[in-house]
């Protein structure tokens, strides 16, 4: 006998979620694509260009912490009602 067989499937044993979480805070980590650049391309440029957007990201990936911590309080207390 299989023991995969015999019993529940695992779908039907995970309990349903209590909020449904929106998906805005994972909507602002959508990457910026790095530019490419080639061995005859002025590399000062390119620099200064990947240093632009990795203060860009760095910035995003604040908002983004910010906002999961206000969701994760906003709903905290949703799933005890």
């Amino acid at each position: 006998m299989l023991l995969a067989s015999c019993g529940p499937r695992l779908a039907d044993l995970a309990p349903p979620l209590r909020v449904d979480i929106p998906v805005t805070c994972e909507d602002l980590l959508e990457q910026i694509p790095l530019p490419a650049f080639g061995p005859d391309d002025d590399a000062v440029q390119a620099f200064l260009w990947v240093e632009a957007i990795a203060i860009e990201q760095n910035g995003v990936i604040a908002l983004a912490r910010a906002c999961l911590r206000r969701q994760r309080s906003d709903y905290a207390a949703k799933g005890d009602k």
